[in-house]
């Protein structure tokens, strides 16, 4: 369910009306009961309207479901139900008609917060509304200093914090109301912009979960607002993104249930319970400064409830636990452990294998029972198994062989008293021809420049070697695209394939080895804008001679230019009335009044008679849209025209601008969703395989009436790369 209310009674949480249908809006009227006990979901008597977008609020063991949309307008609707008589009833409705607001309460009032309007033709509103369910009355409060719609409103400490929100951009706003002063102050800011979230108070705390970025992806994410610090932090995120989640809070467990996920509503439902997370952290030894901070006792050396630790010497331990919670309440606890000393044997590790040319490292250890003792580290590297003669002392030490070999190496570990074991260990030194060495697996994206860094070890250290380049290699033939050691290549489409490096010696020897290089598609952009309408406005005037006329342009009911026009002799054409030039804002309503006035004409207008009139508008295109009146003398009721003019200015149609860039030499596709059920899809194929790829397209689109439309492009290449951009079109 999306865009539906929530609230919590008697544990119980409560999901009020909401929209089922992504991308129509078809509100319902049901509701519906979630009982976290038995994990079950219950229906209740409907909603008496189907509602959208609408608040729910519970105060004295009752539920009121406020505003909202009806798939069309705002509302201002108010309805209580009755748990005990299971039944709805109307309230007093809202002073306004309102929707995608925030719903909180505080000392049994219920608190309306920002939204938007239908009825005002504000998105958003700042207004705040307090209902008294007692009074069954409605006051106005201080408005918001930040206007938002589709906000979450969260009651906590006799406060009110309006949450996130929309502004035509998603926003991290925070902003906190208090009734006893009716004042608004300033807090920290969420740190993710989300719009369309759910925020619910819980253990002192505010938790607020998914929403939208201004983009319109959902969000799974999860953060905490703690009042005592005022700050955020991150928490888990939810299993799924979500949009409009309804939400409620039982206990210490927060629930997110239903919502948007991006493609159409979602049906899940989601627990979060404080207590559930509890940080394990160890010190192994109290005795040792691990962190270097100067305290001994609060060093960090693992984390989880079963770690494991070695002990690098014998001694006795004290091992301390700190397990803290999710609230950062803690407690400590400690043991002892006693390590035993144990008899020293020497070990030469092995057996070891190399390559001509090329060291040999070797590295001993030992155990040994005593645990104050130093020790020698001695190797024989050709060790007959007799005499044993030291040619490197040291724990991890290396020899070179400058021809293959097969023996044995030894080490002899002596203790400081004198103490010795000797470890006997293989060594194989193999000739082998040069290695090629290609380097890191490439990643990175189409028209980028790849670097590659070859390198080779070959056991004659005189070779001279070449480096050759296949960039498509398909493990049989090696086709030569470049020479050298180092060399760049750019791939301009998406590519998951390797890319080989042969090294030849002057000898004959070959190498060849091979990289994988994954070359991402790189996703095109795309700019959306809506390109004014520029019309030119004049008054023309026909018909009987001498009589006058005056006019009166609005926009949204305010004047903004006048004139008068007199019917002399002559073609009308060239006495026509240039009023004024308009760049049309296609929020507001343009309108005018002429006005006929034959009485105060000069005698020589004749007491009857006929003049038609016209407005006309002419386009930037030129095309022309003339507006018809026609004043009659002795008709007074033709003598004042009152004429809506937005009608006719829209009915030329939008004009909408989209520049789309792909970096790749890839083909590109321009889908069209006007929001009004009609679409238009272009597809721009790229067969030259040129880049980078730029395409600017115009499509002009009238819509079928008054609204409020989402257009929404989606751009994509032929690699499934996608950008998509919208524009909220609201046709008055």
């Amino acid at each position: 369910m999306n865009g539906a209310a929530s609230t919590t009674l008697n544990g119980e949480i409560y999901l009020i009306g909401g929209d089922t249908i992504d991308c129509i809006f078809e509100p319902t009227s049901v509701v519906q009961k979630y009982n976290p006990l038995n994990d079950s979901w219950s229906r209740l008597p409907d909603l008496p309207g189907e509602r959208v977008h609408l608040g729910a609020a519970t105060v004295n063991g009752k539920i009121y479901a406020i505003g909202g949309s009806d798939g069309t307008f705002s509302t201002n609707t108010t309805y209580e139900f009755d748990p005990i008589t299971n039944s709805w009833t109307a309230k007093a409705p809202m002073p306004i008609w309102m929707e995608g607001f925030g719903t909180a309460v505080v000392n049994d009032r219920i608190y309306v917060v920002g939204g938007w309007s239908t009825f005002m033709y504000c998105y958003p509103c700042g207004m705040v509304f307090e209902y008294d369910p007692l009074a069954d009355s409605w006051s106005t409060k201080p408005d918001m200093p930040t206007a938002r719609a589709y906000l979450a409103a969260v009651g906590l400490e006799d406060k009110i914090y309006a949450i996130g929100g929309d502004k035509g951009e998603s926003v991290n706003t925070v902003e906190v109301y208090d009734p006893s002063t009716e004042k608004w102050t300033k807090r920290a800011n969420m740190t993710t912009d989300r719009a369309y979230l759910s925020a619910e108070a819980m253990g002192g705390n505010i938790y607020a979960i998914g929403g939208a970025e201004t983009s319109g992806r959902p969000l799974n994410s999860t953060e905490m607002y703690d009042p005592s610090v005022n700050s955020w932090t991150p928490k888990s995120p939810m299993i799924e993104s979500k949009v409009s989640p309804g939400s409620g809070v039982v206990g210490n467990c927060l629930y997110s249930a239903g919502g948007f996920g991006g493609i159409a509503p979602v049906s899940s439902n989601e627990e979060y319970c404080l207590g559930g997370e509890l940080t394990y952290e160890w010190d192994f030894d109290a005795s040792v400064d691990s962190d270097r901070d100067g305290n001994f006792t609060n060093d960090v050396d693992a984390t989880g409830a079963t770690p494991t630790h070695v002990y690098g010497d014998n001694g006795i331990y004290t091992v301390t636990l700190k397990v803290t919670d999710v609230a950062g309440l803690w407690d400590t606890d400690t043991c002892v452990v006693t390590v035993l000393n144990v008899a020293p044997t020497a070990n030469a590790g092995g057996p070891y294998d190399g390559f001509e040319g090329t060291p040999v490292e070797f590295k001993g250890s030992h155990t040994d029972p005593g645990f104050l003792d130093t020790h020698t580290y001695e190797w024989d590297f050709e060790y007959d198994g007799t005499a044993f003669t030291p040619d490197a002392t040291g724990t991890t030490v290396q020899h070179t062989w400058n021809d293959d070999h097969s023996g044995d190496v030894a080490l002899r570990v002596t203790d400081d008293d004198g103490g010795w074991d000797i470890d006997v260990a293989t060594v194989t030194v193999e000739n082998v021809p040069p290695t090629a060495d290609a380097g890191e697996d490439k990643e990175g994206f189409e028209v980028s420049t790849f670097t590659f860094n070859g390198d080779c070890t070959d056991p004659g250290i005189l070779d001279t070697h070449t480096y050759e380049w296949d960039f498509d290699y398909d493990g049989i033939t090696f086709d030569v695209d470049a020479i050298g050691q180092s060399v760049t290549n750019t791939w301009i489409d998406d590519f998951d394939g390797d890319a080989a490096l042969r090294v030849t010696d002057d000898d004959g020897g070959v190498g060849i080895d091979a990289v994988h290089v994954l070359v991402k598609n790189v996703p095109p952009t795309v700019e959306l804008k809506v390109l004014s309408i520029e019309a030119d406005v004049f008054l023309r005037i026909a018909g009987e001679k001498w009589h006058d006329v005056s006019i009166e342009l609005y926009e949204d009911d305010v004047l903004i230019a006048e004139g008068s026009l007199t019917r002399y002799p002559g073609s009308p054409n060239d006495q026509m009335l240039d009023l004024t030039h308009l760049s049309v804002d296609i929020s507001k309503r343009y309108s005018a009044i002429v006005r006929y006035t034959p009485e105060d004409d000069p005698i020589n207008g004749q007491p009857n008679g006929a003049n038609p009139c016209w407005i006309i508008l002419r386009f930037d295109d030129q095309e022309e849209l003339w507006v018809h009146h026609t004043f009659n003398v002795l008709h007074p009721e033709t003598h004042i025209w009152e004429v809506d003019l937005t009608a006719a200015i829209l009915s030329h149609g939008l004009k909408f601008e989209a520049t789309a860039y792909d970096p790749g030499a890839d083909d590109l596709t321009f889908h069209w969703d006007f929001g009004d059920g009609t679409s238009l899809t272009n597809f721009y194929p790229n067969d030259n395989k040129t880049y980078p790829v730029e395409i600017t397209e115009i499509v002009t689109h009238v819509f079928p009436g008054s609204g409020t439309y989402t257009v929404t492009l989606t751009v994509s290449d032929d690699d499934g790369g996608v950008a998509i951009a919208t524009l909220l079109i609201t046709i008055p």
